[in-house]
């Protein structure tokens, strides 16, 4: 484990470019000096990643992190989004491929909300178990009460992150 390390995740918006995205740092001396950057959005498309949280399992030294992810149409962006995640085993040296955490596909103008997606999304990780909360609308679970594209709910999805092996989502 990484007992006292720091760690630091953000949006950045990259000059002439159409998109941002989501990258981490960490500092094993109290912020006195920070590794590389790394950017853990790992698409190149014309979509921008935004509202990242990130957590630490406490049992096990792991690093998660969650985060919005746009869609494109015609290569413009669009207002619809899904979560997408990665996670690091070695305390945020690497981090495996992204990978879609949400079931369907939300956009917080169908919703008609002026508090848009909010202003955070959550995540909490225990024990291999990481817990990514976001707004969502989607009704993947079919379990919104407004039905499909209309008021946003809290929605989470179980990643159990092995060790030594892929993760898996559970809704």
């Amino acid at each position: 484990m990484h007992n006292g390390r720091v760690y630091v995740v953000w949006t950045q918006w990259p000059k002439n470019t159409a998109r941002t995205n989501i990258m981490f740092q960490y500092s094993d001396d109290n912020g006195t000096t920070w590794s590389e950057a790394v950017q853990l959005s790992d698409d190149h498309a014309v979509s921008s990643q935004f509202f990242p949280a990130i957590a630490v399992d406490q049992a096990t030294g792991d690093v998660a992190v969650s985060w919005y992810k746009s869609g494109s149409t015609g290569g413009m962006p669009n207002g619809d989004t899904q979560i997408w995640a990665a996670f690091s085993v070695d305390g945020g040296v690497r981090f495996a491929p992204n990978f879609r955490v949400s079931k369907g596909t939300s956009n917080a103008n169908d919703a008609n909300s002026f508090f848009d997606y909010g202003d955070y999304s959550g995540a909490a990780f225990q024990s291999h178990r990481f817990y990514p909360g976001w707004a969502d609308n989607s009704d993947s679970t079919g379990t919104n009460p407004n039905g499909a594209r209309h008021d946003l709910d809290l929605y989470t999805a179980l990643v159990f992150i092995p060790p030594d092996g892929p993760a898996s989502i559970s809704p």
